[in-house]
C-alpha cells in the first residue's frame, strides 16, 4: 500500500530522455511530486493528507500501488511545466495538452475510487443520503 518515488523517477527518466541520475532532474522531481500530491489533494477533498517528499528515494505511503499511475501523470504534468520538454516547440505543446489530458483523467479516476471506497465501507452512503 504504497508508491515508490524511486520507480516513478526511473520510469519518468525513461520518458523524457534526460539520462541516468540526472542531477537537474533529481532536484526538481521532488518538487513536481509534491505538486501533484498537492493538487490531488486539493481536488480530491478525500481528507487524505500527503506526506510531501524530499528526495526521489522516498516512499508515498498513503498512495496505494494501483495509483501509482495517478502520481506518474501528475508529475510527468509538473515536470513538463517545469521545462522538462521535448526540445521541438511542436512536439513539446503536443505532449503538454496530452499529459494535462492524463493528468485530468487520473484525478478523475483517484476521485472516483475515493467515493466508491467510502462507499463500500461507510454507513453513510448516498442510498443513506451521507456523502457524494
Amino acid at each position: 500500500m504504497s508508491v515508490s518515488v524511486r520507480f516513478l523517477y526511473d520510469d519518468i527518466e525513461k520518458e523524457l530522455g534526460h539520462g541516468v541520475d540526472s542531477t537537474k532532474l533529481n532536484s526538481a522531481f521532488p518538487r513536481a511530486v509534491n505538486r501533484a500530491l498537492n493538487q490531488l489533494e486539493s481536488k480530491a477533498s478525500t481528507g487524505t493528507d500527503f506526506t510531501r517528499v524530499e528526495s526521489i528515494n522516498d516512499t508515498i505511503t498513503q498512495l496505494e500501488g494501483k495509483h501509482d499511475y495517478v502520481i506518474y501523470a501528475g508529475t510527468m504534468y509538473w515536470l513538463q511545466r517545469m521545462g522538462y520538454a521535448n526540445g521541438d516547440p511542436r512536439i513539446a505543446a503536443a505532449v503538454l495538452s496530452d499529459s494535462e489530458q492524463m493528468w485530468k483523467s487520473a484525478r478523475g479516476d483517484y476521485i472516483a475510487d475515493k467515493v466508491n471506497d467510502d462507499q463500500a465501507t461507510g454507513g453513510l452512503d448516498i442510498i443513506g443520503l451521507g456523502y457524494v
